[in-house]
């Protein structure tokens, strides 16, 4: 069980990324971003402390997200490890994973 949680907190956080990165501005910056010396980075105590406080908002929604996703999974009659099961068969097998791809069809994009 604690295996299929890791693969469901895996696909959340790679959805949640994906989710933010419009909000983000689509992109990442590095710890080296202008103005941030990679070695004795100058971080003003009010910019580590609005980035404490969205870490923590962060990790309330991914919390969120997970108990929504494990919800989805269990609301189609299957349990985490049989929904991660036949995941990771469909990552590793050609034929399953084109099988899943036609039953899922495309996904409705959300509108603005």
């Amino acid at each position: 069980m604690r295996a299929s949680m890791q693969v469901l907190t895996g696909v959340v956080l790679i959805a949640a990324a994906h989710a933010a990165s419009p909000v983000l501005g689509a992109e990442v910056k590095s710890a080296t971003a202008p103005g941030l010396s990679p070695s004795a980075p100058n971080i003003s105590d009010q910019k580590l402390d609005a980035t404490a406080a969205a870490l923590k908002r962060i990790a309330s929604l991914q919390q969120d997200f997970r108990q929504q996703m494990a919800k989805a999974v269990t609301d189609q009659g299957l349990s985490i490890d049989e929904y991660a099961d036949i995941m990771d068969v469909a990552q590793k097998d050609p034929a399953v994973r084109e099988k899943l791809l036609q039953r899922v069809g495309p996904l409705k994009e959300e509108t603005k």
